[in-house]
């Protein structure tokens, strides 16, 4: 039982795991909606055309302040000019992988319930187990008196064969 409750702990964990990085992934790639009547403002740390910023907020391909400019109308105007079928693409794979994600999550939740419906005693009253408890310690019981004999047994044995290891030497 400890094996299987093992194993039911190490798919809790790994479920945990892949919650956080489900949820992990979901931050790090969703794709900013759009309010409609509201500026678009792209997430913090990227410039409209998708370039990434350092912390100082300067673009991380360039330090001319010339081609930040460039770079960011460039951007402004690509990022107002992407098409529907662009955004679309983005959306659907963005979408597909958000799906598999979730079978992923659902499967190894299936697994758990596996692992957990296979644990014994969940069909059985508490007596029953308490009875079935009585029973096995009993059948202990006896197994440790069947090991005491055999042991006493042992012991015996081992000083007939002494003596007889005793009497041959005297020969």
């Amino acid at each position: 039982m400890a094996d299987e409750l093992s194993k039911v702990q190490e798919c809790l964990d790994q479920l945990a795991t892949q919650m956080f990085a489900c949820l992990h992934w979901v931050s790090q790639n969703a794709i900013p909606a759009q309010v409609n009547g509201q500026p678009f403002w792209p997430p913090e740390g990227v410039l409209p055309n998708g370039n990434e910023t350092l912390a100082d907020g300067q673009p991380a391909d360039s330090n001319n302040a010339d081609t930040q400019h460039a770079s960011a109308v460039n951007g402004a105007e690509a990022a107002s000019s992407a098409t529907p079928t662009d955004t679309n693409a983005a959306r659907s794979d963005y979408q597909a992988t958000l799906q598999e994600l979730a079978q992923d999550l659902v499967i190894k939740e299936q697994q758990i319930e596996t692992l957990i419906k296979g644990l014994p005693g969940l069909e059985k009253s508490e007596e029953d187990q308490q009875r079935r408890m009585q029973e096995l310690e009993e059948e202990a019981k006896e197994l440790e008196e069947q090991a005491k004999v055999a042991s006493d047994s042992r012991e015996g044995l081992i000083q007939q064969v002494e003596e007889t290891m005793m009497k041959i030497r005297r020969v």
